[in-house]
């Protein structure tokens, strides 16, 4: 049950419950809720552009729970999703399938984030440019540097707030139209050198708009 409290905790921090049920012999179902204004969503969203819309995200999260809470996120932002388990796993959805975005946790079995996104960044096709975001729970000064020696482009830390995600999405996903509301900005690289003083190296992939 250590996991189920850890999830409850996670869930908690975004204003959300974790509920469950349990049936002898049967077993345990876990229910959550996070309450998203859906109003607000619709308004900064409005059609995502033509050539984004068919490309997914891809989540790479071993975690079940963060699964599905970033999952419903981006079904609420408007945004379709693969999920890999671990790096591994990632790399081989990427040969199969176009992704528009990673969202790339950092600790994970098999391979971890930082190991898969410099094997993304050492290929020498398409993908060496997909853009990176590193989803992190414990966001110190050495993983700010180890996301930068990765080759990751952003960060942004758990639990993930919707408003912030949606607004570094927009970064590298093209929109037809702009947010029409104010949205708090997330912490990037290049606001990291200026209180670090360090600058990115071979950070592979490039915004596009």
């Amino acid at each position: 049950m250590k996991s189920a409290a850890i999830s409850k905790e996670y869930i908690e921090l975004m204003d959300g419950a974790l509920t469950f049920e349990s049936t002898k012999d049967i077993g345990s179902t876990f229910t959550f809720t996070i309450p998203i204004n859906i109003e607000e969503l619709t308004e900064g969203k409005i059609n995502i552009h033509p050539e984004a819309a068919d490309l997914p995200i891809l989540i790479v999260e071993d975690n079940k729970v963060n699964q599905l809470i970033m999952g419903k996120i981006l079904e609420q932002l408007g945004y379709s999703y693969e999920v890999a388990n671990h790096g591994e796993e990632a790399i081989d959805l990427l040969e199969d399938k176009p992704i528009s975005v990673i969202l790339m946790d950092l600790q994970m079995p098999v391979m971890d984030g930082f190991s898969c996104t410099k094997a993304i960044r050492n290929r020498t096709d398409a993908l060496h440019d997909i853009p990176i975001i590193a989803v992190t729970a414990n966001l110190m000064d050495t993983d700010v540097e180890h996301c930068i020696e990765a080759g990751m482009n952003e960060f942004i830390e758990k639990p993930v707030k919707v408003d912030q995600l949606e607004s570094l999405l927009s970064l590298y996903i093209c929109r037809s139209t702009t947010a029409t509301r104010n949205l708090t900005a997330p912490v990037s690289f290049q606001q990291t050198q200026k209180k670090h003083g360090s600058t990115p190296q071979n950070v592979g992939a490039k915004n596009i708009y």
